[in-house]
């Protein structure tokens, strides 16, 4: 990892240790609304946007990626940087789906994907888990894929936010 050195521990974590995610958005959902709005709001506005080509960056076990791609006149895909997340997308999508949408790869350098070639990216509770000296370069990158609409969804620092900033 090039920026591995640099990046840890937070983005490390989520390499490592991120295959348990899956189940404690579940269990998190049982109890915290905001799980369930941020899908009602992804899924109406995306409806208003099809036609388009749209990234979800820090995809993970591709929680909104499941419901988005049934969407018509969406091309969905995701990027993460940890492979045991995606690997989880193998419950509910066909692998000839996601070695097609869904790329692994560096948190923080340059994303697979060739100049405004999404009509759409977005995040979800992504940027709260980077430093904050490395959120505008990943801006920068975010922007230089998009071509129309960044949206990025963020929730508040809470106790079971995993963030490090050293």
């Amino acid at each position: 990892m090039a920026d591995g050195a640099r990046a840890a521990p937070n983005l490390r974590w989520w390499q490592q240790a991120g295959a348990a995610w899956e189940a404690e958005v579940a269990r998190r959902k049982r109890y915290r609304l905001p799980y369930h709005m941020e899908e009602v709001f992804l899924a109406e506005y995306f409806a208003r946007q099809a036609p388009a080509r749209v990234l979800e960056f820090g995809c993970g076990f591709g929680r909104h990626l499941r419901y988005l791609r049934q969407i018509e006149g969406l091309e969905v895909h995701g990027f993460d940087q940890s492979a045991s997340l995606v690997e989880q997308m193998g419950a509910w999508a066909e692998p000839a789906w996601i070695g097609e949408r869904v790329r692994v790869g560096e948190p923080l350098g340059p994303l697979p994907y060739p100049d405004a070639h999404f009509d759409v990216v977005f995040t979800v509770s992504v940027l709260i888990h980077n430093r904050p000296d490395d959120v505008p370069a990943l801006l920068r990158e975010l922007l230089r894929v998009c071509r129309g609409h960044l949206l990025l969804v963020e929730n508040p620092v809470v106790t079971e936010t995993v963030f490090f900033s050293e």
